[in-house]
């Protein structure tokens, strides 16, 4: 079991040693670390919540000159549109709150959207440097005569949380 995972896992060390990938990432975190100074110098003020789009908006546009220069950047392309997603949830709420005061916005993004925005980043992250189905059919143990890997494990725990979300707002409305 053990040595599974650690097989998987040298696989993803590399891919993400490979000198492309590595120009990627670190061009991704400088650019979380410089956020703040390159927000404080723009010459216009925008609220919070758009001001935090600029950052990740200029990663996708630099990935996507790259890769239509035939440069590598679909590494930095996947991180920065999954930080744009992430970023984009604060005004999409703003204008739901804004035209919709009643919605209840808040519930429906951290019980519903962030969760389900989560699994799906993991899961195509895993896809990208490796394999989903290599990764799932790993064995954790044995559970009653029945083999557990960890691809059951990750569905029933996906099972389990959609059940108690989903129940819990009828449940709240009573």
């Amino acid at each position: 079991m053990i040595q599974d995972f650690i097989r998987e896992f040298f696989g993803w060390l590399g891919y993400l040693q490979r000198g492309s990938i590595v120009i990627q990432i670190i061009a991704f975190i400088g650019s979380i670390l410089l956020e703040p100074a390159l927000i404080k110098r723009l010459p216009i003020n925008l609220k919070q919540e758009y001001s935090n789009l600029i950052v990740p908006i200029a990663l996708v546009l630099i990935s996507v000159i790259c890769m239509a220069l035939s440069l590598p950047g679909g590494f930095l392309r996947y991180l920065s549109l999954a930080w744009l997603t992430w970023r984009l949830i604060d005004p999409i709420q703003a204008l739901l709150e804004k035209y919709f005061p009643r919605f209840p916005t808040d519930e429906l993004d951290k019980a519903i959207f962030r969760p389900l925005f989560l699994v799906t980043l993991i899961l195509t992250f895993f896809q990208m440097i490796g394999s989903r189905e290599s990764l799932s059919v790993i064995k954790i143990g044995n559970l009653f005569g029945v083999v557990i890997t960890v691809g059951k494990l990750f569905t029933v725990l996906v099972i389990i949380y959609a059940i108690f979300t989903f129940a819990s707002r009828p449940a709240s409305l009573l």
